[in-house]
């Protein structure tokens, strides 16, 4: 099925190239340079645990992501970003598979 108005558009072949200028690692390959850092799990074992019955929300994702936040600031350009790309732009999907594929134990609690 071709959705109205872009079946011109892509046989037509006007569609826009995206190329990045050699060197240029793509968000795809900072987020796994960020996952490759071993001080990015050592860090999380001074995190203390969220003992049951606490006061405040449960934590959405496991204690290593309070490490990488501020690593992935800079590649989305803001907090509010990373929240809404790791929340529904399938990031947090790409990570998860990442940590899988290398056997990173990770998930004690969330998601």
């Amino acid at each position: 099925m071709v959705w109205p108005g872009w079946g011109s558009r892509w046989a037509t072949g006007h569609t826009k190239d995206v190329r990045l200028a050699d060197g240029t690692p793509s968000v795809r390959e900072k987020i796994e340079v960020v996952l490759r850092d071993d001080a990015l799990f050592a860090a999380e074992a001074v995190i203390p645990p969220k003992l049951p019955g606490s006061v405040g929300r449960k934590r959405t994702y496991p204690d290593f992501v309070w490490t990488m936040w501020p690593e992935l600031r800079p590649i989305f350009g803001s907090h509010s970003a990373i929240e809404r790309e790791l929340d529904r732009g399938g990031w947090w999907s790409h990570i998860r598979r990442h940590l899988h594929r290398d056997s990173v134990p990770i998930f004690r609690c969330c998601r």
